[in-house]
This record gives structure tokens, sequence and C-alpha cells, in this order.
């Protein structure tokens, strides 16, 4: 039988101590921190929604209303209310 990783024995084995270093990542300033979303918001997404308006635009105006949503959010936001009118038809 043929052997590809072929290892060499050492008499004594070091061990190293390695120290970690533990960097936090910078967050985006759209994140939100896991805010649940309000009956307000959900109505102004399904009104310009159901006018056809894009997700980004969406966006801006809930800024405008005081509300920080990212774009990301709004489309997300948006399938989770579809599914949930699925459910309740």
């Amino acid at each position: 039988m043929f052997n590809l990783f072929k290892t060499k024995k050492t008499k004594t084995q070091e061990v190293k101590e390695v120290e970690a270093v533990v960097t936090e990542a910078p967050r985006r300033n759209n994140y939100t921190g896991g805010k649940t979303w309000t009956k307000e918001e959900d109505m102004i997404i399904t009104g310009f929604y159901n006018l056809g308006i894009a997700p980004s635009y969406i966006s801006e105006k809930l800024t405008e209303c005081g509300y920080e949503r990212s774009t990301n959010a709004v489309q997300i936001r948006i399938s989770r209310l579809g599914k949930l009118q699925n459910k309740e038809a």
C-alpha cells in the first residue's frame, strides 16, 4: 500500500503557546440592534409596496418618518409580511 502522507517522528515535541487576539468588527451604521417592527412601519411598507415602490425608496421614507431601517431590512420585512398575509388567507 502506498502512503501519501509521510510523517517524520521527532524525539521531543514542543508545544508553543499562542495568544489569541480578539478584535471587534466595526458595525454598520444602519444596524438597528434587532428592534421590533411597529404596526406603523408595517403599514408604511405595505402601502408603498402595494403601489409598486422600490424598497430603497421605502427605506428613505421610513428614515424621514423617524425609523432607521436599511434597504435590506425593508426587503426582508416585505417578504415576511407577504408570508404572513398568505397564511392568514
